[in-house]
């Protein structure tokens, strides 16, 4: 038992050692430390909105289901698949008090629909408000390929801290060998803000009531993503 402890001390110390030296070891290196940027602006390519289809009064009122028909239909002459991006996210029943002991059942459904063209977006708004359906909203903004981006951006942060360092030791009549230490400072993802966007609709509305459900020519303006990473790096001076 004890030699078996005294072994283990002894391994920790020669471990501890050798870490000590290693750290030492890059410490004594001459070394470039540099930092690399790269950032990349992307129009985002999927577009969420909801849609709330409800029953307001008992008088004139239109059945969720009808709306629906409507919607839908409406929707296929923009695009004949955007019946493949739309899908329930919610459908509710209450029921409402009257007076003379009469009620009524209001139901309400909400749909989340995908758009994969911000030039679809006026379309579809113009279309939506042809059918009196006013509660829509965009709540999320993003793009399809936002991880690779993310990858691409990376690798041209590294090279361009590499160019950086190849510039200073130029400059100093030096160069640089192999990379010592990489470490991703930060990775930021600006994407834009889904109040900007119902703003921006906001304001266009007037414009919007004019476009033709068949016509792309109104596109919105949407603000592009923005993906920014930054590393640092120490190469090897010689």
């Amino acid at each position: 038992m004890n030699r078996f402890i005294l072994v283990l001390i002894i391994f920790s110390i020669n471990a501890k050692s050798f870490a000590q030296n290693a750290i030492k070891n890059f410490i004594d290196q001459n070394y470039i430390e540099v930092s690399g940027i790269a950032e990349i602006e992307v129009i985002p390519d999927l577009i969420y909105l909801h849609i709330t289809l409800s029953e307001k009064d008992k008088k004139g009122k239109v059945s969720v289901e009808e709306q629906e028909a409507k919607m839908l239909s409406t929707l296929k002459i923009i695009d004949e698949s955007i019946e493949n991006n739309i899908s329930v996210i919610s459908f509710s029943s209450t029921y409402i008090h009257y007076f003379f002991k009469k009620s009524d059942v209001e139901k309400v459904k909400q749909y989340e629909l995908l758009l994969t063209d911000a030039v679809k977006l006026a379309p579809v708004f113009a279309a939506l408000d042809e059918l009196a359906i006013s509660n829509v909203s965009i709540v999320k903004l993003d793009h399809s390929k936002i991880d690779e981006l993310k990858q691409k951006i990376k690798v041209e942060a590294i090279i361009a801290a590499k160019k950086k360092a190849e510039l200073y030791t130029k400059a100093i009549n030096q160069s640089i060998g192999k990379a010592l230490f990489i470490k991703e400072m930060s990775a930021i993802i600006t994407q834009n803000s889904v109040i900007e966007a119902n703003t921006l609709l906001r304001n266009e509305s007037q414009y919007l009531s004019k476009v033709s459900i068949r016509d792309h020519s109104f596109p919105i303006q949407l603000r592009k993503i923005n993906i920014a990473t930054k590393v640092l790096t120490k190469f090897e001076l010689k």
